[in-house]
């Protein structure tokens, strides 16, 4: 027997739209129909209303006044003889309880513009400035994202034509523009822009089988939110020696140098923020994460006002839950799928272990969420793609991408209703938006690695 060749590439027919437009039509319709019911019928934030502020350069500087803070502390020596030489953690965190929860290394970033500007502090106009290029980078990333993907099928059936394509890229840019965490972002003036920026580089390199860049790149991102840390244990287990090399490196000149400007004690005095942040989280509608899930559900602290210098208070079964939640999911991630295979199996796989690494931390703000606008530009073109590794199993799934998308991308306000009754577990909408995500990943590694095991089976020149 001879094996079979593939068939012919499906294409639209002539005045038709491909399955693929459909479905963005669909949700971008949803989506648009959502935005213009909370713009224009209710007084609650939307996604277009955050977008009129990006493009009028609105922010406000909820990362930069806490890493400013923590620089001129550091970089005052007067001051820091005051509190006899403690660390900047010890005095700022714990001390005058203000929310620095970044590492030292993610200083380092601040650091050539602080001497650029000639002062001990960067101002907040500056990198607000730098956070909107950010934005505008990102989305062309995103773009290249989908494109890359869209015109690199692996069996045939992404539209192609010219005007598939232009509507494909039209319909995504309205997706783009129904993305609240987006926008989310710089509004708030977070640097959180920039780690979306850096996710949607470290999946374009990993599409392009630049595993290098890709490990520096993550590397990056972990300098400044580590939350990402976990990929040293997910390469060694995959065997990925570049990537991991790469990665690893990085992250050791991002603390070698902390060590060098700021010292030994104020870099690894970070471990201890993290475990007090662990055993208590935050309780505000805010925080997606189990552990904001179960310290509303317990009524456990302030569901709808922020306290600036107080977490959650401690409670045993929310420490407990957070701690059984986050291992779960950090052992998810690091998972070894078997025998994935394929650009497609891979980048699910890799994806998946971002958002299970993401979700185990203690506190993940909506914004944190902003990474997965690239990994749906890179999912519908894969769902609608028949490749031989799965495609079709993403495809008769692909309503489980859309829920996660409109979960993920839209404000609802209204929910904070159900603030004081049992029912604020619905407030979590995007926790739950990123949990159907990863159920759609899941399916998509099972089935991936199930058809490579079959066409490993087949006996080979039949």
């Amino acid at each position: 027997m001879e094996q079979a060749e593939p068939g012919p590439v499906k294409m639209p027919s002539p005045g038709k739209i491909s399955p693929m437009v459909g479905f963005m039509l669909l949700l971008a319709g949803i989506n648009s129909v959502i935005n213009a019911v909370l713009l224009f019928c209710t007084s609650q934030t939307c996604a277009w209303q955050l977008a009129v502020w990006y493009s009028r350069m609105i922010a406000y500087n909820d990362s930069w006044e806490l890493m400013n803070h923590a620089l001129e502390y550091l970089h005052s020596p007067a001051v820091r003889q005051m509190f006899n030489d403690r660390t900047v953690y010890d005095v700022i965190f714990f001390a005058q309880r203000l929310k620095f929860q970044y590492p030292t290394t993610s200083l380092l970033f601040l650091e050539p513009l602080r001497l650029v500007h000639g002062g001990l502090t960067v101002p907040n106009a500056l990198l607000n400035l730098i956070s909107w290029w950010t934005i505008l980078a990102f989305i062309l990333v995103t773009v290249a994202i989908f494109i890359l993907r869209m015109k690199t099928p692996a069996g045939g059936s992404v539209p192609a034509g010219r005007r598939d394509t232009a509507a494909a890229v039209l319909l995504l840019l309205l997706l783009i523009s129904t993305f609240s965490l987006l926008f989310e972002s710089f509004v708030l003036g977070q640097i959180q822009s920039l780690l979306n920026l850096l996710f949607a580089a470290v999946i374009l390199f990993r599409m392009r089988r630049q595993p290098v860049p890709a490990g520096i790149f993550l590397g990056v991102m972990c300098a400044i939110k580590p939350n990402l840390v976990y990929f040293i244990l997910w390469g060694l287990i995959r065997r990925e020696w570049r990537f991991i090399a790469a990665f690893t490196c990085t992250l050791a000149l991002f603390a070698g140098a902390s060590v060098y400007f700021y010292g030994w004690g104020n870099t690894v005095d970070y471990l201890r923020v993290v475990g007090y942040i662990s055993g208590r989280g935050e309780s505000i509608y805010g925080n997606q994460s189990v552990n904001g899930l179960l310290n509303r559900l317990l009524f456990n602290g302030p569901n709808l006002g922020w306290e600036e210098r107080r977490f959650a208070p401690y409670h045993p079964a929310v420490a407990v839950g957070t701690v059984l939640s986050s291992a779960l999911l950090v052992i998810a991630g690091l998972w070894k799928r078997r025998n994935v295979s394929g650009r497609d199996g891979e980048i699910a796989d890799f994806v998946l272990s971002a958002l299970c690494f993401v979700m185990a931390s203690p506190i993940v703000w909506g914004h944190h969420y902003g990474i997965l606008l690239p990994v749906f530009a890179y999912l519908i073109p894969a769902a609608f793609d028949e490749s031989p590794s799965g495609g079709k199993y993403l495809r008769r799934n692909v309503w489980l991408c859309g829920i996660a998308f409109i979960l993920l991308s839209n404000t609802f306000d209204f929910l904070n209703a159900l603030a004081d009754t049992r029912f604020n577990v619905l407030q979590s909408y995007r926790f739950f938006g990123a949990l159907t995500l990863v159920v759609y990943l899941g399916i998509y590694s099972l089935r991936s690695g199930k058809q490579a095991s079959a066409e490993a089976a087949l006996p080979s020149g039949l």
